[in-house]
């Protein structure tokens, strides 16, 4: 028979939640609504003990505690130290509640208490939290008490988000999974929540880090979770986890040392590259060349420093030395600046001149047509400037009718002018840029003084029609200088 749950409230304070249910006993039988009710007293029971207590972790006080020297970076983090690898654990036994686990060499038992046990790594920002909750008198799925964990934080926490759930089975016991994130004093923070049902009681095993550090501590997570296991399912005595080699559990081993396979530290990064392609260059600044790249998620050991940690000195994961920019919007720094320090700037490169473009049309080349060639008029342009220039007929509201290029030494003559009254422009320098229009050096520009008419009348035996020209450099044809707003536009 399936039951409704209408609506429910949780309230949490310090003292036992308090549930209010209500339930369509028409349409569910007592029994089945018993266990809801204390399938969900036991899921209140978990966030008052674990989600407000774990959420801040001695974590939360040493970020608080060791504020960044420089101001606007944001929460700072500490100095990373190098940690052991994740295979060495040190094995823990808690014969009251009934689990052993391995927990990270490097790490401490921060608290224990009568039902939980916190393990943290304050050098990391990162903590695990193992407990046990009382008994709830029936079975239930692990897929379940996910679910419901998952429905109650998304109801009732604004600043928690659920970001997956599911379960999986690790070393033959299956749990659910619950991964959320969430904010304590402006720190980012994400948690994962393994839960699961043994002997009618319920088992978590909370594990929370930095977010930007928690991809890097999932591995200490999982093999955490690999490590655990339930005292009434091993053969051993308990006692055997901690003892000499010759009594170690099969389940969970000591680990092995031998002085010939001594491990090697893995050094947490000091700094991140957030962007998808970041530029490795010879010094501090966009003036060095660039010699490398780093891309997205590629970590960093930072040597030096300059300007304030506008610039880093890295090392690449290449093993290349060089420098890349500081700004948090392309790397995240986990160091405080203060403690980085200043490395020594190369010289400045001296830049290659760069060569001068002198780019010409050919002789003659037509650069603007307005299409009003249809006349029988000829204009012939002879150029004695000793620079090229462009020559330019424009109507009197200085629209450019046509425009043609003419080489220095060289003349050209444009034929189909149509009859009208012309004004006469022409401008001359170096580097003629065709995208623009204009030359790019030395540019000056010319308007005649006197107009220019074109005709055309029939006359016995042929017609009659107007040739001009027009020396430039010389000849008795005034001309005054303009600026280039004057000048007909070429488009």
């Amino acid at each position: 028979m399936r039951h409704r749950l209408a609506w429910f409230v949780i309230i949490v304070t310090n003292k036992p939640c308090l549930i209010l249910l209500d339930v369509d006993e028409a349409k569910a039988k007592e029994e089945e609504a018993m266990k809801t009710k204390l399938l969900t007293r036991m899921a209140c029971w978990l966030l008052v003990t674990v989600l407000l207590a774990a959420w801040q972790p001695a974590i939360g006080v040493q970020a608080e505690a060791t504020p960044r020297a420089r101001p606007g970076r944001g929460v700072p983090l500490p100095t990373l130290t190098p940690t052991r690898p994740i295979t060495e654990l040190i094995p823990y036994t808690n014969p009251d509640l009934g689990f052993s686990i391995g927990y990270p060499a490097d790490w401490k038992i921060e608290e224990t208490t009568e039902d939980t046990v916190t393990f943290t790594s304050e050098a990391l920002l990162t903590m695990a939290m193992v407990g046990k909750a009382p008994g709830i008198g029936f079975s239930v799925t692990p897929s379940v008490l996910s679910s419901v964990i998952a429905l109650l934080l998304g109801s009732q926490f604004g600043d928690v988000q659920i970001t997956s759930t599911g379960t999986e089975v690790l070393n033959n016991i299956e749990w659910g999974i619950v991964e959320m994130t969430g904010t304590y004093e402006q720190m980012p923070l994400t948690m994962v929540m393994f839960i699961t049902l043994h002997e009618e009681a319920l088992y978590f095993v909370v594990g929370a880090a930095h977010s930007e550090l928690f991809d890097l501590r999932r591995g200490i997570f999982r093999a955490m979770m690999e490590s655990f296991r339930f005292l009434s399912d091993v053969s051993q005595p308990t006692s055997t986890l901690t003892s000499t080699p010759s009594r170690t559990p099969t389940r969970m081993p000591t680990p092995m040392r031998t002085p010939t396979r001594t491990p090697t530290p893995t050094p947490s990064p000091d700094c991140l590259v957030k962007v998808r392609i970041l530029n490795v260059r010879a010094g501090p600044g966009t003036i060095y060349p660039v010699i490398s790249s780093v891309r997205a998620g590629d970590a960093l050991r930072v040597i030096g420093e300059a300007y304030n940690c506008g610039w880093l000195k890295v090392v690449t994961p290449k093993g290349i030395t060089g420098w890349v920019s500081g700004n948090l919007q392309y790397v995240t720094l986990y160091r405080s600046c203060t403690l980085i320090p200043a490395a020594p700037i190369p010289p400045t490169p001296t830049p290659s001149p760069t060569p001068l473009l002198t780019r010409r049309l050919p002789n003659c080349t037509v650069v603007q047509d307005a299409g009003w060639r249809d006349g029988r008029g000829e204009l012939t342009v002879i150029n004695r400037r000793g620079q090229d220039a462009v020559a330019v007929l424009a109507t009197p509201d200085n629209m450019a009718v046509v425009s043609f290029y003419v080489s220095t030494g060289n003349s050209c003559t444009m034929s189909g002018i149509r009859d009208g009254t012309y004004t006469f422009y022409f401008a001359s320098g170096e580097d003629w840029d065709s995208g623009r229009s204009e030359f790019t050096r030395r540019a000056i520009y010319f308007r005649a003084s006197n107009t220019y008419q074109f005709t055309t009348r029939d006359i016995p035996g042929g017609v009659e029609y107007t040739q001009w020209t027009i020396t430039l450099g010389e000849g008795p044809e005034p001309v005054e200088m303009v600026n280039k707003g004057q000048f007909p536009r070429l488009r």
